[in-house]
Order: structure tokens, then C-alpha cells, then sequence
């Protein structure tokens, strides 16, 4: 059975999420629910897979990850990890 694991992470910049004029934000990501005086930004989380397979070679993923200005960076030390596991044990069922 082929299993996946994480080999590497990087996180890039972290990019605000603005609302425009006509009440839309400037992004397509699925977004949280933004409590009214919060502000949301996101990260690209750019994750090196490996397999244990000889025939499936490493590969990279991209994942964007939202987060609120009112977490505390615990909170988003913990979410950033969540969103990489979930994606390795959907990967792997």
C-alpha cells in the first residue's frame, strides 16, 4: 500500500484579505466567517511529499491557509499544522 508523508514545509508572507467597496473580498479562497471589526489574512503553505514508492516520486502541494488577526499565534501555530495533517491523512485514505 502506498503511503504519503510530509518531507518538507514552507510558509510564505502572510497576505491580508480586503474587503472591497461592494462588500466582496479581494481573493476567490474560501474564507471563515469574519467577525465584524477582524481582520483575516492567509498564508501559502508550500508542502514536499514523498511517497514510499519507488514509481511515485516526490511531489509539491500548495495549500492557502486563512487565518484572523484575533488568534493568537498558538492558535495559528496549531492551525497551520491541522490544515498540512488533514491534507497527508486525505492523501493517504
Amino acid at each position: 500500500m502506498v503511503n504519503f508523508e510530509l518531507k518538507n514545509y514552507f510558509f510564505g508572507a502572510e497576505t491580508p484579505v480586503k474587503i472591497l467597496e461592494n462588500g466582496n473580498y479581494d481573493t476567490d479562497i474560501e474564507l471563515p466567517e469574519i467577525p465584524e471589526g477582524d481582520e483575516a489574512y492567509f498564508i501559502t503553505a508550500d508542502l514536499t511529499i514523498k511517497s514510499n514508492s519507488d514509481f511515485i516520486p516526490d511531489f509539491n502541494k500548495i495549500l492557502r491557509i486563512v487565518s484572523l488577526n484575533s488568534m493568537t499565534g498558538f492558535e495559528v501555530d496549531l492551525q497551520r499544522i491541522n490544515v498540512i495533517n488533514d491534507y497527508i491523512s486525505k492523501i493517504n485514505e
